[in-house]
């Protein structure tokens, strides 16, 4: 049996960019993230910064075709050690534009997840 399981998620609103502490960003697409699969980001939250490499991007099964490319699910693996917490990470890394996402533990010992769903 396969799938996605998840273990917490966070709602965060994007327009046509969004502003998280910062100037504003560019939406993030799963298509921007699949060019990074294999890249180490660094993953910044309260003041420490932890390394993760992306693993993989996959779509979330949703009904809104045309927003399809926004909604979907970054996997990570630590790369320095122990699995940092649950928290909204500020990620840049990879050649992609630095977004502000909910980042929290799934599966193994070292996994982290990022679940993107703009059909809400």
């Amino acid at each position: 049996m396969g799938g996605v399981g998840v273990l917490g998620v966070a709602a965060v609103g994007f327009g046509d960019s969004a502003v998280i502490g910062r100037a504003a960003a560019a939406v993030p697409s799963r298509s921007t993230y699949v060019t990074a699969i294999g890249e180490v980001f660094d993953a910044t939250a309260d003041g420490r910064t932890s390394r993760m490499r992306l693993t993989s991007a996959q779509n979330l099964s949703t009904s809104a075709g045309s927003r399809r490319s926004e909604s979907f699910v970054l996997t990570f693996e630590t790369v320095d050690g122990a699995r940092p917490g649950d928290a909204i990470y500020s990620l840049s890394g990879g050649g992609v534009p630095v977004h502000d996402l909910f980042v929290s533990a799934t599966g193994s010992e070292s996994a982290m997840q990022a679940v993107v769903n703009r059909t809400v």
